[in-house]
C-alpha cells in the first residue's frame, strides 16, 4: 500500500459530502477544501482523519474549483474503487456507482460516460476488482485498498484480442482509442484483414446506434482508415473491403454535424484508402450528385418557404384591408349616430319650446280670465 499525505492539492472523499481538493492545511491541522460539486467555491475545515487522500493530485498552484474535470479523466479507476467502497461489503451493481457519485464527483449527464471507460477494464484488473455475472446484471467487488487501484489502464490487449475474433461480443469500449489506431497503422500482416473486418463491423454497429458523439465517429473513422492504409501498404488489396472501408468512411463524413469535425472527417477520408483513379472519378462524381441534391432540395426548400411567405403576405393585406372596412363602417355609423343624436335634440329642443309657449299662451288666458271675473264680482 502507498501511504498518502493530506496537504495541498491533495484529492481527498468524505462520505459525507464526496470529492474535494483540499486548498491548504491550518497550523491547527485541520484542512481547508473546496468541493466538486459547489460551483460557488465554498470551503470548509475538516479534521484530516474525516478525509480518504486519493492519489494523482491535482498541479500545483492550481486554486479553487480548478482539476475535477481533469482528475476524474485521469482516475475513472480510483473513481470506481471509492464507490465500491463506500458499499456495504465493498460490493455493488451499476445502480450502485450511480447513488455513490453522482452529485458527489460525477454530474447526472456524465455518468453513462464515465461508466463507458471504466466497465470494460475492470474485468481486466482481477487483482484489484471481481465481477459477477448474475442474471442478466452484474456485481462488482472491490478487492484492494484505494490507493493500490490504478488511475487508469489500458485496453489495448482486450481490442488486438477482439480485432483478431478471440472475443465475439461487442467492443471493448464504445470506440478505439488513439492509442488502438496506432496499433492498427502497424498491425501484423497475418491478421491484418480479419482486423479490418472486425473494425469495419464495429464501425457499422456504431453508425446504426441511434446514440453516438462526433468524437467517437472520428475516433471509428481513424481505426477504419488507419487499417484501410495497412491492407494496402502490405499489397494485400481486398478490392470489396476497401469499397466497403470508403461507403463506411463516406457515412461518417455525413453523420459528423459539426462543420469543423466534418470538413476534418472529409479530408481524412479523401486521403485515407489512396483510391485509384476510376475509383476517385466515381466518388467526386458520386460527391458532385449529393451536393447537386443538397442544392436542389435547398433551392425547393427556400421556394417553398418564399411562396409560403407570399401567402402570409397575402392573407396579411386581406386582413388589413378587411380591417380597414371595417373602421370605416364603424366611423360612418359614428357620424350617422351623431347626426341622428343631433337631430333628436333640435327636435326636442323645438317641442319642448312648443310646449313653452302653450303653456304661457294657458297662464295668460287663464290671468285674463280671473281678472274678468273679479271685475264681474265686484259690480
Amino acid at each position: 500500500m502507498v501511504a498518502l499525505e493530506i496537504e495541498p492539492g491533495t484529492f481527498v472523499w468524505y462520505t459525507a459530502k464526496g470529492l474535494g481538493r483540499v486548498q491548504w492545511v491550518r497550523s491547527d491541522g485541520a484542512a481547508v477544501l473546496f468541493w466538486a460539486d459547489k460551483k460557488s467555491g465554498k470551503m470548509e475545515r475538516l479534521p484530516p482523519n474525516l478525509l480518504r487522500p486519493l492519489p494523482g493530485n491535482a498541479p500545483k498552484g492550481k486554486g479553487g474549483n480548478d482539476g475535477f474535470a481533469a482528475w476524474i479523466k485521469k482516475a475513472p479507476l480510483t473513481l470506481a474503487a471509492v464507490a465500491l467502497s463506500e458499499c456495504d461489503g465493498k460490493v455493488g451493481r451499476y445502480s450502485d456507482f450511480g447513488d455513490k457519485l453522482v452529485d458527489r464527483a460525477l454530474s447526472p449527464s456524465s455518468l453513462d460516460s464515465w461508466w463507458d471507460r471504466v466497465q470494460p477494464k475492470l474485468p481486466i484488473l482481477p487483482e484489484h476488482f471481481k465481477v459477477y455475472e448474475t442474471f442478466g446484471s452484474a456485481e462488482y467487488v472491490l478487492l484492494s485498498d484505494i490507493v493500490d487501484v490504478p488511475l487508469d489502464v489500458s485496453t489495448l490487449p482486450a481490442w488486438e484480442n477482439w480485432l483478431i475474433g478471440r472475443d465475439n461480443n461487442l467492443p471493448p469500449e464504445p470506440a478505439p482509442t488513439s492509442e488502438v489506431s496506432d496499433a492498427l497503422a502497424d498491425w501484423p500482416e497475418d491478421t491484418i484483414n480479419p482486423a479490418l473486418e472486425r473494425v469495419l463491423w464495429g464501425a457499422e454497429q456504431f453508425l446504426d446506434s441511434p446514440k453516438k458523439s462526433a468524437k467517437s465517429a472520428l475516433e471509428w473513422m481513424d481505426a477504419v482508415g488507419r487499417a484501410a492504409r495497412r491492407c494496402r501498404a502490405l499489397h494485400l488489396d481486398n478490392q470489396k473491403l476497401m469499397e466497403r472501408s470508403g461507403e463506411i468512411l463516406a457515412r461518417f463524413s455525413e453523420s459528423i454535424q459539426v462543420k469543423e469535425k466534418r470538413k476534418e472527417a472529409t479530408l481524412f477520408w479523401a486521403g485515407a484508402l489512396a483510391e485509384s483513379p476510376d475509383r476517385q472519378r466515381q466518388l467526386e462524381r458520386q460527391r458532385q450528385e449529393q451536393e447537386r441534391q443538397r442544392e436542389a432540395f435547398a433551392a425547393d426548400h427556400a421556394a417553398k418557404l418564399e411562396k409560403l411567405r407570399q401567402e402570409q403576405k397575402r392573407q396579411y393585406a386581406d386582413y388589413e384591408g378587411r380591417l380597414e372596412q371595417e373602421r370605416q363602417e364603424r366611423e360612418r355609423q359614428k357620424v350617422a349616430h351623431a347626426e341622428e343624436l343631433a337631430r333628436l335634440r333640435k327636435s326636442h329642443a323645438e317641442e319642448r319650446d312648443r310646449e313653452r309657449k302653450v303653456q304661457e299662451r294657458l297662464r295668460q288666458q287663464l290671468r285674463e280670465r280671473n281678472e274678468e271675473l273679479e271685475r264681474i264680482g265686484v259690480h
